[in-house]
């Protein structure tokens, strides 16, 4: 699935040539659920 994701922020910047700096929400809805799995879904089990 990762692997998919470059390909489809290049295809709404294709898309949307007008507003293609929207494209740029899929990779930022990765980074804050990596910040969120930091932040709250890590945890350390003794």
């Amino acid at each position: 699935m990762p692997a998919c994701l470059p390909q489809l922020t290049a295809y709404f910047m294709h898309a949307n040539e007008h507003i293609y700096y929207m494209a740029y929400c899929v990779p930022m809805i990765c980074f804050v659920f990596c910040a969120y799995y930091g932040w709250k879904g890590y945890k350390v089990i003794d």
